[in-house]
């Protein structure tokens, strides 16, 4: 039996449409930069997470397709936009894909209020760049759901997203004595990764570099 992996995309920030309000060097603000996970068994794949705005998203969906896995669910952490805006880029490459997201998430991305919240901020930071299409969300109980119709070693509950901390932030040097799988494996994108990160004794580390996969 082949134990599931994950790999980790990071979306560099994203330009802000800010007006006059910009960093104190005079660069304009970017969004933060978002984490997306891809669990993935030997034929299918669940995505936790991905971007807000079109471009984005394509990136992530080039890097899905690279893996080579069908993704048969993508999971929403939480409601806020720019953790599933995305979504629909997806589904038009993976029409039978499941959106998945607890009760309190769903409440969150269908709320009444989303509308104005979205012209009035996610519009206004980012006009033309947000996919509109509507989106159908199924409730995640607390039996979670399965990988590959196997819920033994190879499967992992809706609600578990441990697996994002260890590469979505650049601090990242003692993430190998964290891991529980010969398998996992991270890669970094980013436009501005850390040559060097800090290590415990205060030598410096230069394990995280751009498109670094490893595999423990």
């Amino acid at each position: 039996m082949t134990a599931l992996q994950y790999d980790v995309f990071v979306t560099p920030p994203i330009q802000q449409y800010s007006g006059t309000l910009n960093l104190p060097s005079g660069e304009p603000i970017g969004w933060s930069p978002i984490a997306t996970t891809l669990i993935y068994g030997e034929r299918d794949a669940v995505l936790v997470d991905p971007p807000f705005t079109t471009d984005t998203t394509r990136d992530v969906l080039t890097w899905v397709q690279r893996i080579g896995r069908n993704l048969t669910d993508i999971y929403i952490t939480h409601g806020h936009g720019d953790h599933w805006f995305g979504a629909p880029v997806l589904l038009e490459r993976f029409p039978d894909a499941v959106v998945r997201a607890t009760t309190g998430t769903k409440a969150h991305m269908t709320s009444p209020d989303l509308p104005d919240s979205r012209a009035s901020f996610w519009d206004a930071l980012f006009p033309d760049q947000i996919p509109t299409t509507p989106i159908d969300v199924q409730v995640v109980d607390a039996q979670g759901f399965s990988l590959e119709s196997d819920r033994s070693s190879r499967s992992r509950p809706a609600t578990a997203t441990a697996t994002t901390p260890p590469c979505s932030g650049y601090r990242a040097w003692n993430w190998p004595s964290q891991a529980t799988s010969s398998t996992t494996a991270c890669t970094w994108h980013s436009q501005k990764p850390p040559a060097q990160a800090a290590t415990p004794g205060g030598a410096p580390s230069t394990r995280w570099k751009r498109s670094e996969r490893r595999t423990w």
